[in-house]
């Protein structure tokens, strides 16, 4: 959802300009690689406020940007991406990634939004058992896409992580309840006879002949 949003190109001057395609029909970064900042986050999750909302208490799985040129450039030219050439350069994208993540949470929490949970495609990848072994595998030689077989790994972690969030919350509803779903306390009854004036109780015609032969209390109404 966040994807094409969230890989910036950083120009010599320090403008920033999404990644353009070329004549190749590739899209190429002809500088710097850097990861949307916390007032892109709060602008992306704004533009899908809206249907946040529309999902209602329904239990909502965000997905944070799949890592981009990570392990591959755009290209061969030299210029393109320069900055993966930089000591660091692999950490220092992971940290911008966890950033990103974590600007979305508080975005969506500001927003007020309940039942939303903001992973990180690639820290659900590296939780796979050997998946040291599998990067060619999982992220194959395309700057911007995974493999079919990441994205079924992806998928496949998702659906578990989804399924470990279902059980903890029905765990905790049972805890809560002691096992019982207990209904709505109701609302005590209250007598409000006792707090009527003495011409108001008895019956209707009682009440109105008190009414009107009291003086007091004509003259009351009266002033």
């Amino acid at each position: 959802m966040f994807d094409n949003n969230s890989f910036w190109v950083t120009r010599s001057d320090g403008s920033r300009v999404l990644p353009s395609r070329g004549d190749d029909r590739r899209y190429h970064a002809d500088k710097n690689v850097e990861v949307a900042d916390q007032s892109d986050a709060k602008r992306m999750v704004s533009n899908v406020t809206s249907l946040l909302r529309a999902a209602g208490g329904c239990r909502k799985v965000l997905l944070a940007p799949v890592p981009r040129y990570l392990h591959t450039p755009c290209c061969m030219d030299a210029n393109h991406c320069a900055n993966m050439a930089r000591r660091g350069y692999w950490k220092e994208m992971k940290e911008k990634l966890a950033d990103l993540r974590d600007a979305i949470k508080a975005a969506v929490k500001i927003k007020g939004i309940k039942r939303v949970i903001v992973l990180q495609p690639d820290l659900l990848l590296e939780g796979t058992e050997d998946s040291y072994l599998r990067d060619e595998e999982i992220w194959g030689d395309d700057p911007v896409h995974m493999t079919s077989k990441g994205y079924v790994e992806l998928a496949r972690q998702l659906e578990a992580k989804i399924e470990d969030w279902k059980g903890h919350e029905e765990r905790e509803e049972k805890n809560n309840s002691g096992g019982v779903k207990r209904p709505l306390a109701k609302r005590a009854r209250v007598d409000f006879t006792n707090q009527r004036p003495d011409w108001v109780r008895g019956n209707v015609g009682d009440a109105a002949h008190f009414f009107f032969s009291s003086p007091s209390i004509l003259l009351n109404l009266i002033i």
